[in-house]
């Protein structure tokens, strides 16, 4: 099946399924490939062995997806960053659910650290106030 045409999701379905072999797939593909499970925050190791090549390979083409988006954060970007930042949070929170009992007293602890850092940097480029807000009272109309 020629998978040049196949979204990324597809080509790791028929990969699971053993109806592509990873290592015969075009560079173009297997970026696709990295590329996507880089989002779901896989680290290049597994990448690398679910793709059945080395590292160094992933590292490689880690750089040249990186390089094909060389977009700068500006502030025309940073709701796209923010919105990445929170999906990876919780890509993040999801896999730290799946810890054994003893490690999830760890994990809910990291897990709030993590939320706290996330709140902190969104306080900083003013996505959220410092503060909550007051309520103000209304004066009386007859005290004028």
């Amino acid at each position: 099946m020629e998978e040049k045409n196949l979204p990324a999701i597809k080509i790791i379905q028929q990969i699971k399924e053993g109806l592509i072999n990873p290592q015969e797939l075009s560079r173009d593909a297997r970026q696709l490939v990295v590329k996507l499970l880089l989002m779901e925050l896989m680290p290049v190791t597994k990448i690398a062995a679910f793709l059945k090549t080395n590292d160094r390979t992933i590292q490689r083409d880690k750089y040249e997806i990186k390089q094909r988006c060389p977009e700068k954060p500006s502030l025309n970007t940073t709701p796209e960053s923010l919105i990445e930042l929170m999906r990876k949070n919780e890509i993040a929170m999801q896999q730290l659910r799946t810890l054994s009992k003893p490690e999830q007293a760890k994990a809910a602890r990291y897990l709030w650290k993590s939320i706290q850092e996330q709140m902190k940097i969104l306080q900083r480029l003013g996505y959220l106030p410092k503060q909550p807000n007051k309520k103000v009272k209304k004066r009386n109309k007859k005290s004028k």
